[in-house]
């Protein structure tokens, strides 16, 4: 789901103002407006602040509301986005990462007796086992396939 200026600005909970076609107008809490500066575009996915200047797209928004540099300080515009609804905490992440832990967790030492094709494999290439760093490691159950068509080398 891509995160966009009006959603920040809506989960800021910004002070509306008018809305003109695809402008969507704010009261700016970084200039204690009197008359809404703040303006959303909704088609373009943008935004500037009148008065200022400031503007891009809704990471810097949301930088921008939460007196943050939208470059240098990452974590804290996350944990902003997170508090305000707009990210899930690294759950997608968490998600995509299980399917390689699980794999990682299977994997075995190059010195384990199931690793046998890896060090034949490292050993037909001039490695014996005591060259093979302890990060080296191997994984009994994933295929390794060779073909002995020297085309699909």
């Amino acid at each position: 789901m891509e995160i966009t200026c009006l959603d920040v600005a809506k989960a800021a909970e910004l002070e509306a103002g008018s809305m003109s076609g695809d402008e969507h107008c704010f009261k700016c809490p970084r200039h204690r407006d009197k008359h809404p500066s703040l303006m959303v575009n909704v088609k373009k996915n943008c935004w500037m602040c009148g008065p200022c200047g400031a503007g891009g797209n809704a990471w810097e928004l949301a930088a921008f509301l939460a007196g943050l540099d939208p470059k240098n300080e990452k974590k804290a515009v996350v944990t902003w986005l997170q508090e305000h609804g707009l990210l899930k905490e690294a759950a997608s992440n968490k998600r995509r990462l299980s399917g390689w832990q699980r794999v990682w967790d299977d994997t075995v030492p190059a010195a384990d007796r199931t690793a046998q094709p890896l060090t034949t494999y490292l050993a037909n290439r001039g490695l014996n086992s005591d060259d093979i760093p302890k990060s080296i490691r191997f994984h009994p159950a994933l295929g390794y396939y060779a073909t002995t068509d020297k085309k699909n080398r």
